[in-house]
């Protein structure tokens, strides 16, 4: 599972950071993985788009993402269900 702040560009940018570098680690493209935009409480302060991460996501592996509220415990618990199955 790998985690970006859905109000933060940076963050998303590490998103992709980090699945460069599994990838490169585990020499292979696909791996089990849920994408997570966390925040989406904070709807107004948006900077990533949500059709942008699903472009992202489905040029990737077509896996599962999901949007959340940590601190709203907005879809925690479906991420987690995902992870296992995945």
């Amino acid at each position: 599972m790998i985690v970006y702040d859905i109000t933060n560009e940076q963050s998303f940018k590490e998103v992709k950071r980090l699945i460069a570098k599994i990838q490169r680690v585990k020499d292979c493209d696909v791996f089990p993985l849920v994408i997570v935009g966390n925040k989406c409480d904070l709807e107004k302060e948006r900077v990533i788009k949500s059709e942008d991460v699903l472009q992202y996501v489905k040029g990737l592996w077509n896996g599962p993402f999901f949007e959340t509220s940590a601190k709203e415990s907005i879809r925690i618990e479906e991420c987690f269900v995902n992870l296992i199955r995945e």
